[in-house]
């Protein structure tokens, strides 16, 4: 529960500062989630929100699409070290 809730707080820091248009260069942003060696910052999910988006429809698409960056950069990361060497090349 208290991961759900840290995402939710995550997305809706993300899309206040979208809707104020705070983005600096990315080298300057703070980023929003971190798996392993993998980033996320404001100014991506800038890319998947839709503009004109209402504040709770781009909190919502900013957790579900952390959620599911989270949930895929575990998956590949688990297979990879499952497979052998040439298994991964199949």
């Amino acid at each position: 529960m208290r991961f759900y809730f840290s995402g939710f707080l995550f997305a809706l820091i993300v899309a206040s500062t979208a809707s104020c248009s705070l983005i600096e260069d990315q080298e300057e942003q703070r980023p929003v989630a971190r798996v392993f060696d993998r980033f996320l910052y404001p100014s991506d999910l800038l890319e998947v929100i839709p503009e004109g988006t209402s504040g709770e429809d781009s909190t919502l698409l900013a957790s579900n699409y952390i959620q599911c960056l989270i949930r895929q950069t575990l998956l590949v990361y688990r297979a990879e070290h499952i497979l052998g060497d040439s298994e991964k090349d199949e």
